[in-house]
């Protein structure tokens, strides 16, 4: 007896360009739809383009935007 196995490809959209593409062993650039945007994303990331926000920096953002506008007022 045979193992009958279903083979289903998922599709997703590139997290780069959003285009819509195969989430499978044919697509070797998985979870990009192609070289080109695997390699763009690796480049972004290289570059520190992505980040997580720190909330004590933004914190410290406001404050200073705060104490700033209070010194406009002074004046």
């Amino acid at each position: 007896m045979k193992n009958n196995l279903v083979k289903s490809s998922l599709t997703i959209k590139c997290p780069k360009c959003g285009s819509l593409t195969n989430y499978d062993n044919s697509n070797k650039s998985r979870p990009f739809c192609s070289d080109r945007c695997k390699n763009e994303d690796i480049v972004d990331w290289a570059n520190e383009s992505y980040g997580i926000p720190d909330p004590a920096s933004e914190i410290m953002q406001d404050q200073s935007l705060m104490i700033a506008d209070s010194l406009d007022d002074d004046i």
